[in-house]
C-alpha cells in the first residue's frame, strides 16, 4: 500500500524532475560501468586506485570526472599529458543515461511499482556491463551474475511485487507447485517465484549446453600447408590472424584445444593456459612457436558466461522473458555470424552473444505487455 502511494505520488507530481534525476544518475552509473568493464576482467579493485589516466597515471580530479561534461570540457584529452581519451567513455555514459530514462518512462506508462522500475534499472546496468565486457574480452565476469542474483533475491523479499515485472504471473499461480504456497507469506512466495525461474532457466540452459556438446562434438581444421601458431600465456595466434584468448575458444574447465604439429606431436592447452606435451604438464609463460597441420577444439553451442547470463535474466523477467529473449538473440546472433563470417587460418573468433541477449531482455522491460500477448496468442493457437 505504501509503495503504491509513493509510486502514484512520484508519477503524478515528480515525474519530470525524477526523469532528469534518473538521466543524471544513469550517466553516473555509466561512468562507473566504464570502471567495471575495464577492471573486473583483470581482477582489479573497483575502488583502488581511483580514476586515473592510463598513460601518465595522473589521478583524475573530481571536476574532470563529471559524466559527459568532463569529457566535453577536456575535449577528449587528459588534462595532464594531453593524450586522447577514447570517446567510448562518453558514449557509454550517455547511452546508459538514456536507457535509464527509457526504463523510467516505461515504468510510468505501465504504472509499475517503483520496486519493479528499480529492478529494471539495476538489470539494465548489469546488462550493459556484461555486454561490453563480452565484446572486449569474450567473457562475462561471474561477479556481475552474483550481484544481479543477490539484488533480485533481496528485492523479492523486501518488495514482493518486484517479481511481477515483465511476466505473466497467472501462468505460475495455476501450477500445483506454486499454488501450494498460497497460504505462505507473500515475501516467501515472491522469493520462491524468483528461485523457481532461476532454477528452470539454469536447468534448461545446462541441458542445452550438454546436448550441444554431445551432438556437435569437436571441430577439426586441417592446415595445408602447415600454419605457424604462437602459443602464449593468455592466447594463441596463427600467423597474421587476430590473437584468440584461450577463454574465447574454450568455455569449460575440462575442455582443451589440441594442436597436431608437423613433428607428429600433440600439444593440448586448457582455458587457463596450461599445456600438455609428451605427457608433461607445464604453464605457458613465454611465447612458443609451433607449426601445425591440424587442430581440434570443442564445438561449444552455449558458453558458460551465456548460460549464467540467461539464468540471471530469468530472475529479472521470468522464465518467459528469458527464453523469448534467448530465442530472438539466437536468431539475430546467427544472422550476424553469417554476415560477418570471414575465413581464418586457425579458427573463427567467437562472437559476443551477451549483447544480443541484453538487447532483447532490455526490450522486454519496455514492451513486455506486447510480448506476453503474443505468447498468449501462440499458446492458444497451439492448443486449438
Amino acid at each position: 500500500m505504501i509503495e503504491q502511494q509513493l509510486t502514484n505520488l512520484f508519477y503524478d507530481h515528480f515525474f519530470f524532475v525524477g526523469a532528469f534525476f534518473t538521466f543524471v544518475v544513469g550517466c553516473c552509473v555509466g561512468s562507473f560501468l566504464n570502471v567495471v568493464i575495464w577492471r573486473l576482467p583483470l581482477g582489479m579493485s573497483l575502488s583502488v586506485p581511483g580514476s586515473h589516466c592510463p598513460m601518465c597515471k595522473t589521478e583524475i580530479k573530481l571536476y574532470d570526472n563529471v559524466p559527459i561534461l568532463g569529457w566535453l570540457v577536456l575535449k577528449g584529452k587528459c588534462r595532464a599529458c594531453k593524450v586522447s581519451i577514447s570517446p567510448r567513455y562518453l558514449v557509454i555514459e550517455a547511452v546508459t543515461g538514456l536507457m535509464w530514462l527509457a526504463v523510467m518512462y516505461a515504468g510510468r506508462h505501465y504504472d509499475l511499482p517503483l520496486s519493479q522500475t528499480l529492478l529494471a534499472l539495476i538489470a539494465t546496468s548489469i546488462l550493459v556491463a556484461a555486454s561490453l565486457t563480452d565484446i572486449e574480452t569474450r567473457t562475462i565476469p561471474i561477479q556481475l551474475v552474483y550481484f544481479g542474483l543477490a539484488t533480485a533475491f533481496i528485492l523479492a523479499l523486501a518488495f514482493p511485487e518486484s517479481q511481477l515485472l515483465g511476466h505473466d504471473h497467472k501462468l505460475f499461480e495455476t501450477q500445483p507447485v506454486y499454488s501450494a504456497l498460497n497460504g505462505f507469506n507473500p515475501r516467501l512466495r515472491s522469493l520462491f517465484h524468483c528461485l523457481f525461474n532461476v532454477s528452470i532457466a539454469y536447468s534448461f540452459m545446462f541441458l542445452c549446453a550438454k546436448l550441444g556438446r554431445k551432438v556437435f562434438g569437436s571441430h577439426t581444421i586441417e592446415c595445408d600447408p602447415p600454419v605457424q601458431v604462437r602459443l602464449r600465456k593468455d592466447n594463441c595466434q596463427a600467423e597474421d590472424d587476430e590473437a584468440l584468448a584461450w577463454t574465447e575458444i574454450l568455455s569449460e574447465k575440462d575442455e582443451k584445444i589440441r594442436f597436431f604439429t608437423c613433428e607428429n606431436q600433440v600439444v593440448e592447452v586448457n582455458r587457463k593456459g596450461f599445456a600438455t606435451k609428451d605427457g608433461l604438464d607445464y604453464k605457458i609463460d613465454e611465447e612458443q612457436k609451433i607449426f601445425i597441420n591440424k587442430l581440434t577444439f570443442p564445438s561449444a553451442v552455449i558458453g558458460g558466461g551465456d548460460l549464467s547470463l540467461i539464468t540471471l535474466c530469468a530472475a529479472f523477467v521470468g522464465i518467459q522473458g528469458a527464453l523469448v529473449s534467448l530465442g530472438f538473440a539466437s536468431l539475430f546472433g546467427m544472422i550476424y555470424l553469417m554476415i560477418s563470417k570471414k575465413e581464418a587460418k586457425m579458427t573463427q573468433r567467437a562472437i559476443p552473444f551477451a549483447p544480443f541477449i541484453a538487447i532483447f531482455v532490455w526490450s522486454w522491460f519496455l514492451l513486455w505487455p506486447f510480448y506476453i500477448e503474443q505468447i498468449r496468442i501462440l499458446v492458444k493457437a497451439l492448443r486449438t
